[in-house]
């Protein structure tokens, strides 16, 4: 059935390109460009995340204590590993840039100064109305949408050094 008025996600922009997510605190800003984490578009993450799933639950029939913190690194990791195109930030560590490796995205975003991006990201990066192609007013800047603190990334390269 086709829907008056949706517009489905860009499966180029969704898996290939992916699009900025900005995420400004009072300490820096982290800035993802991602893959869609939506489990319908991206298989592999629905995959990882089952796997995952299925180890949580393995682990609680076992009575074996996980640590929350071990859990929430292993989906920070997925989430890197299936989304994750480019990362950076401007906050620092102990006067220091933060390098931006997979271990450092994990590290930081389950730290209590940035736990909060990390569910954000993933609420942003699951939502499929992030990956719609941009109407010509919002790549103008003319809409609403271009003021999201997201785009399309069509003109940005696919590394850290982009952002």
């Amino acid at each position: 059935m086709k829907i008056d008025g949706y517009v489905p996600p860009d499966p180029a922009i969704a898996q290939q390109q992916g699009v900025d997510f900005v995420y400004e605190m009072d300490w820096g800003t982290i800035n993802i460009r991602s893959k869609s984490l939506n489990l319908r578009g991206n298989p592999q993450f629905a995959m990882a995340f089952k796997t995952h799933s299925d180890w949580m639950e393995r682990r609680k029939n076992l009575s074996n204590k996980v640590s929350d913190k071990e859990a929430e690194g292993r989906f920070l990791g997925i989430m890197y590993d299936h989304g994750v195109i480019a990362w950076s930030t401007t906050i620092k560590s102990d006067g220091k840039a933060i390098e931006s490796t997979r271990q450092n995205f994990i590290d930081l975003l389950s730290s209590d100064a940035c736990s909060k991006v990390a569910l954000v990201y993933f609420q942003d990066a699951s939502d499929d109305a992030n990956f719609r192609p941009v109407d010509k007013d919002a790549d103008m800047g003319n809409s609403e949408a271009s003021f999201a603190g997201k785009s399309s990334g069509q003109d940005a390269e696919k590394n850290s050094s982009a952002m």
